[in-house]
């Protein structure tokens, strides 16, 4: 990355020291340093407001930018010294990896975060404001603080949003069907390939999906997989596979095959997508859906 800016005077510093900048930590950050024009900034996180503000868990990692206020991350390089790796804490506090602290002068910033809500961020980078190729069953978060002023140490508060899709799907057997157990769902994602625009957190949809079906995640008789964004139009097929009772038949690794409903406006990131289908000697039918904000809990429900 090119560091070189031409603004010298608004130049990020980073001092190596052996402990992140943390809010306590930042009264003594000065003291640290020769030029005492500079100030420290540290960062905290959480989730974007449910019912109520969340921390974000200890152990996630996250990469933060700066730039000066206004700048366009797609056509100006971050400061030197960013991007920066930070972990979070049991508090929601941000340290950086590198044990560096982060100075800067008096001033107004865009700050940027983004996180795949694990331990590491490895497959996640950003270049001229645009992330790499994106993929399925990652939940990406993004986060920003906007036109923040520093006029003194300051501590920057980022709440992360979800910026992917979740669609759960709960099977159920019609009332013909007994000793009903699923064994396995498949269904066909979205291509891989979108990227996310770091000004917006926004991640481009997929126009198509798969050829491969891929295993959701199953938990009794209810399949979720993490999705990236994809347009409206476009259902998801699914397989399901089931062993059950049907009167006096017995079915071992029945496959059903059917299709997820898309949205009216398409799989948008953000939300999370419920299905409740039901299978038996009809084949399978979709009873009902309903669509719930990720980041504020609340409930639509969907037309099939």
């Amino acid at each position: 990355m090119n560091h070189s800016l031409g603004l010298p005077l608004l130049a990020l510093v980073l001092v190596l020291q052996h402990t992140s900048c943390t809010p306590e930590n930042c009264a003594s950050c000065k003291k640290t340093i020769k030029d005492r024009t500079l100030l420290c900034v540290s960062f905290s996180g959480d989730y974007t407001p449910t019912k109520s503000v969340t921390a974000i868990p200890a152990g996630v990692q996250t990469s933060i930018f700066a730039y000066s206020s206004g700048s366009n991350p797609q056509t100006q390089a971050s400061y030197p010294g960013t991007p920066m790796e930070a972990i979070s804490d049991v508090n929601g506090n941000l340290w950086i990896c590198s044990g560096n602290r982060l100075f800067v002068p008096p001033g107004t910033y865009d700050f940027y975060a983004i996180s795949t809500n694990e331990p590491t961020i490895s497959g996640l980078n950003i270049k001229n404001g645009v992330s790499n190729s994106l993929a399925n069953g990652v939940d990406y978060l993004w986060a920003a603080s906007k036109e923040r002023s520093v006029e003194q140490n300051t501590n920057v508060a980022l709440q992360f949003a979800h910026m992917v899709a979740t669609v759960c799907l709960t099977i159920t057997p019609d009332v013909q069907t007994n000793h009903f157990a699923v064994k396995s769902i498949k269904v066909r994602l979205p291509m891989s390939g979108s990227s996310m625009n770091i000004s917006t957190g926004k991640i481009s949809a997929a126009r198509e999906v798969d050829t491969a079906m891929t295993k959701m995640s199953l938990q009794e008789n209810a399949g979720t997989s993490v999705i990236l964004p994809l347009v409206s139009g476009t259902d998801l097929p699914v397989e399901i596979c089931i062993d059950a009772t049907v009167g006096k038949m017995v079915l071992i690794d029945k496959i059903y095959r059917g299709s997820i409903p898309a949205p009216a406006k398409g799989f948008e990131g953000g939300f999370r997508y419920k299905y409740v289908a039901s299978v038996g000697v009809s084949g399978i039918t979709f009873l009902n859906a309903s669509l719930e904000e990720w980041n504020e809990q609340t409930l639509t429900t969907i037309n099939l």
